[in-house]
C-alpha cells in the first residue's frame, strides 16, 4: 500500500533556498541557446550541438527549430557500464527571465503559423494558436498555462524553488552510452523526492546531491523496475535526443499544492550530456483523454466532486487551444486533437539513494480530505 504525504506534512519540510537559484538571467540564455544553434554564421564549431541539424530552411515562412535526427555516420558505441543520473534543476513553462513560451521547444508539425491568418495552419481549430520562434510549438505556455492560472498558483513558492528545496523533481537516469558520440543510448524518466547533500540537507548541485526515486510516478507496479524506458536516444556533438514512450507523466510541486500533466509522444532534447547535465527542453502533446484525468489536479473536478458545467467549459476551453493533430501529420482541413506541451529544464549530475518510503498522492485531489 502506497503511503501519501498528508498536506501537514509538506508544510513541515524545511525549505532550503539555495543562493543563486533564481531564473536565468537572460543573457545566460542567450549564450546557451546560441551555443546550440548552427544556423548563425558565428556559431562556435565547438558548441554543443555544432555537427546537428538543429534549424533547417522553412522556406518564407522561416527558419524552423527541429529536433535534430542522428548523423548517418553515427556510430552504436559498447556501453562502459556506468549510469549516469541527472536531475532538473529548474524548469521554465512561461515567461521569465531565462526565456518565454515563443522560445522553449521545437518545430513538431513543419509548419509555421503565425497571427496573420494568412500563414498555414496544421488543423482547424476555434482559436488561432500562434508558433513561438522557429516555428516552435507551445500551446501550454502560450495560452493554456495561462487559462489554468500555473503561473499564479506557483506564486507563492516557484516549482524551482522546490526543486532546489529537494522536495520533488524530474530526473533522468541513462545508461548503455559508450561515452561520446553515440547512436544509441537508454533513457529512463524519473521524478525525484528527498534529495539532500553529501554532508547535510543543502544541495550543492556538484553532482554529489543524493535523491530518492518517487515509487508512484517512476515505478512499475513491481517497484523495481522503471515504467518509462526507451533506447530511441543518441548523444552526438554534446547534444542529446530521447524519444520516450506514450503517456510520460510530469508531477510538479510547488508548496502543497501537486499539478500532473502527460505528455505523449515525448522527445526530450538539448545541449546537455550525460557527464555534465545542461539545458533540455522536453516536449509533447496534451490530449483530452488526458486533459480530462488532469484537470482534477488544477483544482477543476467533476461531478460529484464539482459542477459538470464549470469542468465541461474548462475542457472546451483547452480544447479552444488545441493547435497539433496528436500524430503531428499537418492536415489543415481535419480538426486539431491536441495542445502542445514544451518545458525547459536545466539538468545537472546526482546521485541516486534508493527509493522513496513515500509516494506523492496519485489520486486527484478533489475530495474535501484530499488537501486542497
Amino acid at each position: 500500500m502506497l503511503r501519501t504525504y498528508p498536506p501537514t506534512s509538506f508544510v513541515a519540510l524545511a525549505l532550503i533556498i539555495l543562493a543563486g537559484c533564481r531564473a536565468f538571467d537572460r543573457e545566460q540564455y542567450r549564450t546557451l541557446q546560441a551555443n546550440a544553434d548552427t544556423g548563425t554564421d558565428d556559431a562556435d564549431a565547438s558548441a554543443p550541438g555544432s555537427c546537428l541539424a538543429l534549424r533547417v530552411d522553412g522556406g518564407a515562412a522561416c527558419t524552423r527549430a527541429v529536433v535534430p535526427s542522428p548523423p548517418a555516420a553515427l556510430a552504436d558505441q559498447p556501453g562502459n557500464g556506468r549510469t549516469y543520473v541527472l536531475a532538473a534543476r529548474r524548469i521554465e513553462i512561461g515567461p521569465s527571465s531565462f526565456g518565454n513560451w515563443r522560445q522553449i521547444g521545437f518545430d513538431l508539425d513543419g509548419i509555421c503559423s503565425d497571427s496573420s491568418g494568412g500563414s498555414p495552419r496544421s488543423c482547424t481549430a476555434t482559436q488561432t494558436v500562434v508558433d513561438g520562434d522557429d516555428g516552435r510549438d507551445n500551446a501550454f505556455g502560450s495560452a493554456v498555462a495561462t487559462g489554468l492560472h500555473v503561473m499564479d498558483t506557483f506564486r507563492d513558492m516557484t516549482l524551482s524553488e522546490t526543486m532546489a528545496a529537494g522536495r520533488l523533481t524530474v530526473g533522468v537516469r541513462i545508461t548503455e552510452w559508450g561515452g561520446g558520440d553515440d547512436r544509441r543510448v537508454s533513457f529512463e524518466w524519473l521524478h525525484l523526492v528527498e534529495g539532500r547533500g553529501a554532508s547535510g540537507s543543502t544541495l550543492n548541485w556538484d553532482g554529489m546531491d543524493r535523491w530518492k526515486i518517487e515509487p508512484s510516478y517512476s515505478l512499475a507496479t513491481d517497484r523495481m523496475t522503471t515504467a518509462i524506458r526507451s533506447s530511441d536516444a543518441f548523444v552526438a556533438c554534446g547534444y542529446s535526443v530521447a524519444r520516450l514512450p506514450s503517456r510520460v507523466p510530469v508531477v510538479l510541486l510547488s508548496g502543497t499544492q501537486q499539478r500532473l500533466v502527460t505528455l505523449r509522444s515525448t522527445v526530450l532534447a538539448g545541449a546537455f550530456d550525460p557527464v555534465n547535465g545542461g539545458i533540455a527542453d522536453a516536449a509533447g502533446v496534451w490530449v483530452r483523454e488526458d486533459i480530462v484525468q488532469s484537470l482534477p489536479w488544477f483544482g477543476v473536478c467533476p461531478p460529484p466532486n464539482g459542477p459538470m458545467d464549470v469542468f465541461n467549459d474548462r475542457v472546451s476551453g483547452i480544447e479552444r487551444n488545441f493547435d497539433i493533430r496528436e500524430d503531428f501529420v499537418p492536415a489543415p482541413m481535419m480538426p486539431c486533437t491536441a495542445a502542445t506541451i514544451a518545458l525547459r529544464f536545466e539538468l545537472r549530475p546526482v546521485q541516486l539513494d534508493g527509493v522513496a518510503t513515500t509516494a506523492l498522492p496519485t489520486i486527484p485531489p478533489c475530495t474535501a480530505d484530499a488537501g486542497m
